[in-house]
Parts: C-alpha cells; structure tokens; sequence
C-alpha cells in the first residue's frame, strides 16, 4: 500500500484535520471493540493536538482508549521535557482514560526498558490500532534515529544514547509497524525534504520512511513556506 498523503494550509490547520479525523477513527473502532489503543509521540505538535481535542471535542469519552507514549527521555516525570509527563499535564489528567502507559524513568533505565515492555505484554494487545508518529527532518521517529544502535534491549523496547548523550526509553520499529494504521505528522517548511522522499516512495532509507507499507499510512503535511 503507497503512503496517503493529507496535505494542509499550515500546521494549525494540520492539527485540526488530525483531531478531526483522529475522533472519527476512535468512533468508528468503538463500535466494534470495547478498547482501542493509541501510540502517541512526544513533541510540540501533540500538545497543539491535545489543546484541539480538549476545546473542540470536549465531549467525547476517552474510557475504552489506552494511550501509550512511544518514547521518552530519561529524564524525571515532572520534567517540562518528559514525553509523559507533558502529555499528563496537557491531556491525560483531563480525561477518563482507559489507561496510559509509559517508560517509568525512576527505576535504572535497564530495568525502566524491562518493566515498561513488560506493561505492554501483559496487556495481551494483539494488535496496535493506531500510532501517531512525528518526524524531524533527520528523519527519526520516537527515539529510532539513523545509524544509531540501542544499547539494551527488552522486548518490544529498547534504551539508546543520543548524539549529544542523552539517554532515551524507545519503542522499537518492529512494534510500531505493528500498527494497524499509522499516521505521520510532517508540518512545517523543514519537514518538506522528508516528505518528498516519502512521496518518491525512498523507504528504507530511514527511519521515518522504513514504515510498514502493507498498513494503513496516512502523512499530514502543510504547506508552510
């Protein structure tokens, strides 16, 4: 399946669609499954989308949806850089949330990669129903970062020093691409490089673009200048 591409205004108006569509996708699942669990990364862009969903689709009931963060930085929870911690303070504490799930960063990070794969197998998900993914213009996703390889690995997730030595809590790319759809936010003038390597179907190239073509693809981009 090629990558589908949704292309709008500017960023703002990016967010809108992907709330928009994002409610719809949960309502739709509801009506055949009494869970749906969501992938959701870290960044600026899903906090303009948790402001989205929290003013403009006040009344939709968040109990049968599990959010699980797909990376974080090993960094405390009350941290304003903590993936978790911002999308508890912006979002999860709002709602009624079946669950949220993520790295817990006050254990050892070896254990903290251990436990947090282990959450996930003991949920029995057979299968992701969604994961909302952001890129940079390297072309990474979550923690997943071109040539660079993870020093310890536990299940579905993995632990990793970044090119300035921070150290990160990922799921893997294999886990991702379990997805049934994926959705890729790609907003602003410095993400159009990456896109167009997406629209010139250059997969596995790197990180953003080695996403699992036999699934449900979409990329949100803008036309920011």
């Amino acid at each position: 399946m090629r990558y589908q591409f949704l292309s709008s205004k500017n960023k703002d108006a990016g967010v809108k669609l992907i709330a928009s569509l994002l409610i719809d996708f949960l309502q739709e699942k509801l009506k055949k499954s009494n869970v749906v669990n969501v992938l959701m990364s870290g960044g600026n862009t899903p906090l303009a989308l948790y402001k989205e969903l929290l003013t403009n689709y006040s009344d939709f009931s968040w109990d049968k949806c599990r959010f699980i963060m797909l990376d974080e930085r090993y960094i405390p929870f009350e941290s304003t850089q903590s993936n978790a911690g911002q999308c508890y303070r912006h979002f999860a504490q709002h709602v009624n949330l079946l669950g949220f799930l993520y790295p817990n960063t006050t254990l050892g990070i070896e254990k903290s990669v251990t436990d947090f794969a282990q959450s996930i197998q003991l949920l029995g998900i057979s299968e992701i129903d969604i994961a909302i993914l952001g890129t940079a213009a390297d072309g990474h996703i979550a923690s997943i970062f071109p040539g660079n390889q993870p020093f310890f690995i536990s299940g579905c997730s993995f632990a990793c020093n970044t090119s300035n030595n921070e150290k990160r809590i990922s799921l893997s790319l294999d886990f991702i691409n379990q997805s049934a759809s994926i959705w890729m936010m790609a907003f602003g003038a410095e993400k159009q490089n990456i896109t167009k390597r997406a629209k010139n179907n250059e997969w596995g190239t790197l990180p953003a673009l080695s996403l699992n073509v036999d699934k449900n693809i979409h990329w949100f981009t803008s036309d920011d200048k």
